[in-house]
C-alpha cells in the first residue's frame, strides 16, 4: 500500500510539474499569421483605428495603464528609454485598461509621451485587458515578429528587461 500511494504521489507530482511546462512548447515557427483570439481593433486618442494585425511582423509592445495610476506614470518614463534605444523598430501601444476614462484624461495625464507612440482606450466591444488577463496595472505585454505572446508580465518593468525580452521576440 505504502509503495501504491508513493507511486501515485509520483505521478500526481509529474503531472503538477508537466501541465505548466507545456505552454513553454512554441508552435510552429513558420506561422506568419497572428492568432486571431489576440487581435482587435481599437481607435487611438485622435480617433484613428487599427488592428492589432496591422504590425504582424514587427515586435509590439502592449503597455496596459490607466490614468490613475502612479506605477503606470513610472512605467511611461521606462517606455519612453525603450522607444528612444528601439526607434520605430518596435511598435509601442498603451492601452488604458479604465474603460471610465477618457481620451482627453490619457492627454492629459500622459501629454509628455501621446506623440511618440499609440495610446488608446479600451473597449467593451474588444475588451482588449481581459483577452490577455489584465488584472493589474501596469502590464507589458511583447508580442514577436510571428503574432505570438513571447512574454507577458504585470508591475512595473525597467527599459533593460523590456529590451531584453525584445530582443528575444526578434525572430
Amino acid at each position: 500500500m505504502n509503495k501504491r500511494v508513493r507511486n501515485i504521489g509520483m505521478i500526481l507530482l509529474l503531472t503538477i510539474i508537466s501541465v505548466p511546462l507545456s505552454g513553454c512548447i512554441s508552435g510552429n515557427k513558420e506561422n506568419s499569421k497572428m492568432d486571431s483570439s489576440l487581435d482587435f481593433t481599437l481607435k487611438d486618442i485622435n480617433g484613428k483605428t487599427f488592428n492589432l494585425s496591422d504590425f504582424l511582423g514587427k515586435v509590439i509592445l502592449l503597455n496596459f495603464m490607466t490614468t490613475d495610476c502612479p506605477y503606470c506614470s513610472l512605467e511611461m518614463r521606462e517606455l519612453e528609454k525603450v522607444r528612444e534605444t528601439t526607434g520605430d523598430d518596435v511598435i509601442i501601444i498603451s492601452i488604458d485598461a479604465d474603460k471610465s476614462d477618457t481620451n482627453r484624461e490619457i492627454k492629459n495625464t500622459y501629454s509628455k509621451y501621446i506623440n511618440k507612440w499609440i495610446f488608446a482606450l479600451d473597449t467593451y466591444k474588444e475588451d482588449v485587458s481581459d483577452k490577455y488577463m489584465v488584472y493589474g496595472v501596469p502590464k507589458n505585454v511583447i508580442i514577436n515578429t510571428q503574432g505570438k505572446v513571447s512574454y507577458s508580465n504585470p508591475g512595473l518593468t525597467s527599459k533593460d528587461i523590456l529590451l531584453n525580452e525584445i530582443n528575444k521576440a526578434k525572430i
